[in-house]
């Protein structure tokens, strides 16, 4: 099978989508994490409780999301499916990174 023009083109447009989705959802990761810390810092109760919440918050928010594009992409309506998915991809990064950050912050237990 030969590569033609056209197939690099279109992977060169992809692969420039997902970079920016992926520095899209990092960039609202660290938003989120540094709203977390400005709160553990107002609160008694430390930093690792709102970085818990905010993950649990964007985990389930990220699979609602996946089961809307699923529907989306049933009904025919790809467009929809797509954002739900960005959607969906960038509420998981900004769960990981939050509940990264609360492994890293909680107090160490020997």
């Amino acid at each position: 099978m030969e590569i033609q023009q056209g197939d690099v083109a279109s992977e060169r447009v992809i692969n420039g989508i997902l970079v920016g989705l992926f520095v899209t959802a990092l960039a609202r990761a660290s938003l989120i994490v540094v709203a977390c810390a400005m709160a553990g810092v107002l609160s008694d109760r430390g930093v690792v409780p709102h970085l818990a919440a905010a993950g649990w918050c964007f985990a389930f928010m990220g699979s609602f999301m996946v089961g809307h594009g699923l529907r989306a992409e049933r009904s025919g309506m790809l467009p929809e499916a797509a954002d739900h998915y960005a959607f969906a991809f960038s509420s998981c990064v900004i769960a990981a990174a939050a509940f990264f950050t609360a492994g890293l912050a909680a107090p160490a237990t020997v």
